[in-house]
Protein backbone atom coordinates (compact mmCIF):
# COMPACT_ATOMS: atom_id res chain seq x y z
CA UNK A 1 0.00 0.00 0.00
CA UNK A 2 1.34 3.43 -0.80
CA UNK A 3 1.71 6.25 1.60
CA UNK A 4 -1.06 8.53 2.80
CA UNK A 5 -1.08 11.76 1.10
CA UNK A 6 -3.91 14.53 1.00
CA UNK A 7 -2.78 14.81 -2.75
CA UNK A 8 -3.87 11.34 -3.60
CA UNK A 9 -7.38 11.63 -5.02
CA UNK A 10 -8.77 8.15 -3.38
CA UNK A 11 -7.21 9.44 0.30
CA UNK A 12 -10.86 11.07 0.58
CA UNK A 13 -10.59 9.56 4.77
CA UNK A 14 -7.22 10.51 4.96
CA UNK A 15 -8.14 14.37 4.40
CA UNK A 16 -10.78 14.28 6.68
CA UNK A 17 -7.97 12.85 9.12
CA UNK A 18 -5.76 15.76 8.56
CA UNK A 19 -8.12 18.22 8.72
CA UNK A 20 -9.80 17.73 11.80
CA UNK A 21 -6.05 17.00 13.15
CA UNK A 22 -5.44 20.42 12.05
CA UNK A 23 -8.31 22.08 13.44
CA UNK A 24 -8.53 19.70 16.77
CA UNK A 25 -4.68 21.16 17.56
CA UNK A 26 -5.55 24.59 16.20
CA UNK A 27 -1.85 24.35 14.04
CA UNK A 28 -1.63 27.15 11.56
CA UNK A 29 -3.25 25.89 8.50
CA UNK A 30 -0.44 25.11 5.10
CA UNK A 31 -0.97 24.12 1.39
CA UNK A 32 -1.59 20.18 2.65
CA UNK A 33 -4.83 21.59 4.85
CA UNK A 34 -5.75 23.70 2.18
CA UNK A 35 -5.94 20.49 -0.17
CA UNK A 36 -8.13 18.81 2.08
CA UNK A 37 -10.87 21.10 0.69
CA UNK A 38 -9.62 21.29 -2.97
CA UNK A 39 -9.74 17.76 -4.11
CA UNK A 40 -13.21 18.33 -5.48
CA UNK A 41 -14.45 16.72 -2.39
CA UNK A 42 -14.31 19.75 0.05
CA UNK A 43 -18.14 19.59 0.10
CA UNK A 44 -17.84 15.78 1.54
CA UNK A 45 -15.05 16.90 3.79
CA UNK A 46 -16.85 19.46 5.43
CA UNK A 47 -19.90 17.06 6.33
CA UNK A 48 -17.20 14.75 7.91
CA UNK A 49 -15.94 16.90 10.29
CA UNK A 50 -19.07 18.58 11.05
CA UNK A 51 -20.21 15.06 11.88
CA UNK A 52 -17.38 14.47 13.80
CA UNK A 53 -17.71 17.75 15.85
CA UNK A 54 -21.86 16.35 16.47
CA UNK A 55 -20.81 13.25 17.58
CA UNK A 56 -18.01 14.80 20.37
CA UNK A 57 -19.34 18.46 20.65
CA UNK A 58 -17.10 19.23 23.83
CA UNK A 59 -13.99 18.41 21.66
CA UNK A 60 -11.58 20.06 20.51
CA UNK A 61 -12.32 19.32 16.40
CA UNK A 62 -15.89 21.45 17.36
CA UNK A 63 -14.63 24.03 19.56
CA UNK A 64 -12.43 24.71 16.97
CA UNK A 65 -14.14 24.19 13.48
CA UNK A 66 -15.29 27.54 12.95
CA UNK A 67 -12.32 29.48 13.08
CA UNK A 68 -11.29 27.05 10.16
CA UNK A 69 -14.42 26.99 7.86
CA UNK A 70 -17.43 28.06 7.34
CA UNK A 71 -20.07 27.02 9.53
CA UNK A 72 -23.10 27.91 7.95
CA UNK A 73 -21.67 26.06 4.58
CA UNK A 74 -20.25 22.96 6.61
CA UNK A 75 -23.69 22.46 8.38
CA UNK A 76 -25.16 23.13 4.33
CA UNK A 77 -23.19 20.42 3.22
CA UNK A 78 -23.94 18.22 6.42
CA UNK A 79 -27.85 18.68 5.55
CA UNK A 80 -27.26 17.77 1.87
CA UNK A 81 -25.41 14.60 2.64
CA UNK A 82 -27.06 13.76 5.97
CA UNK A 83 -28.58 10.73 4.21
CA UNK A 84 -25.39 9.09 3.53
CA UNK A 85 -23.45 6.29 5.42
CA UNK A 86 -19.93 7.03 6.07
CA UNK A 87 -18.91 4.73 3.03
CA UNK A 88 -21.67 6.44 0.98
CA UNK A 89 -20.07 10.14 2.07
CA UNK A 90 -16.98 8.45 0.59
CA UNK A 91 -18.61 7.40 -2.59
CA UNK A 92 -20.51 10.38 -2.80
CA UNK A 93 -16.60 12.15 -2.65
CA UNK A 94 -15.69 9.81 -5.03
CA UNK A 95 -18.17 11.10 -7.92
CA UNK A 96 -17.27 14.56 -7.18
CA UNK A 97 -13.76 14.18 -7.67
CA UNK A 98 -14.37 12.50 -10.61
CA UNK A 99 -16.87 14.84 -12.03
CA UNK A 100 -14.36 17.74 -11.01
CA UNK A 101 -11.82 15.96 -13.10
CA UNK A 102 -13.72 15.60 -15.86
CA UNK A 103 -14.60 19.32 -15.73
CA UNK A 104 -11.47 20.21 -15.66
CA UNK A 105 -9.99 18.03 -18.46
CA UNK A 106 -12.55 19.91 -20.18
CA UNK A 107 -11.41 23.61 -19.52
CA UNK A 108 -7.80 22.41 -20.48
CA UNK A 109 -8.60 20.94 -23.59
CA UNK A 110 -10.36 23.67 -24.68
CA UNK A 111 -7.31 25.91 -23.62
CA UNK A 112 -5.26 23.82 -25.69
CA UNK A 113 -7.16 23.79 -28.68
CA UNK A 114 -7.42 27.68 -28.16
CA UNK A 115 -3.69 28.33 -27.96
CA UNK A 116 -3.33 25.73 -30.46
CA UNK A 117 -5.04 27.75 -32.87
CA UNK A 118 -3.87 31.22 -31.98
CA UNK A 119 -0.34 29.93 -32.48
CA UNK A 120 -1.37 28.57 -35.97
CA UNK A 121 -2.93 32.44 -37.18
Amino acid sequence: MGQKSVYNANDFQYRVDFAANVISRMWRTTRSCDTCFEMYDGQPVAAALMRRARANPAGPLAKNLSKYIREELAYEDDETTTHLTRADLAGYAAELRAQGQRNANKVFAQLRRSQGSAASE
